[in-house]
């Protein structure tokens, strides 16, 4: 889903989540940052975010690129569905939310787009899933507030998105993202984690 398809946010949008939890289900895909992995590994009490991957709660994907993103597994049976979801009085519930829940999912229906060659990005509207109800929702949303609630996060990410796409096409193994990108230290600042990568891999290029 490529968000620039969808009306541009320009100060305010519209939307309340029902708790249907169909964002959380089916064919959807939760791509993570560092960040992300470290609040996850944080919530399950790992010392490493490694063992999101060991235990297989996380994967990484592929892209055209040539980069490799972390991804959470969904289970498959009865359904396929975040294994972090759970039902409880017929409302899908996040265990993550709101302090380990990944940016993109406390995103929605808010889309980011960045464009590094002209230093510029754009916000738009994208639904959740295509039948989402809390689309229809009266509810006023303001961009600067959500942007201020999360500004460390969209730091992050932005800081993120900056070395991948770098990294594009330097033909880096599996293996070696998964090293130099996202086994992370629960014991350590995630924020002293993230500068010694950003230097080391710049240095690199």
């Amino acid at each position: 889903m490529n968000p620039e398809q969808f009306p541009i946010i320009d100060q305010f949008y519209h939307f309340h989540c029902t708790l249907c939890g169909n964002c959380c289900t089916g064919s959807q895909q939760v791509h993570l940052t560092p960040y992300d992995l470290y609040k996850m590994a944080q919530f399950l009490k790992y010392k490493s975010s490694l063992f999101l991957f060991s235990k297989n709660l996380v994967i990484l994907i592929k892209t055209k690129q040539g980069v490799w993103l972390p991804r959470i597994r969904f289970k498959r049976k009865p359904f396929r569905f975040c294994p972090f979801l759970i039902n409880e009085a017929e409302q899908g519930i996040c265990q993550l939310h709101p302090r380990h829940k990944p940016l993109i999912c406390s995103m929605a229906p808010v889309g980011r787009v960045i464009d590094f060659e002209r230093q510029g990005e754009s916000w738009h509207l994208v639904p959740p899933v295509d039948d989402c109800r809390g689309m229809e929702s009266p509810v006023e949303n303001k961009l600067s507030d959500f942007q201020r609630v999360h500004e460390n996060e969209l730091g992050w990410q932005k800081r993120f998105f900056a070395l991948l796409n770098q990294l594009q096409n330097k033909n880096w193994q599996k293996e070696k993202f998964k090293t130099d990108l996202y086994a992370l230290d629960l014991n350590r600042p995630f924020s002293e984690q993230f500068e010694e990568m950003e230097r080391s891999l710049m240095q690199s290029f």
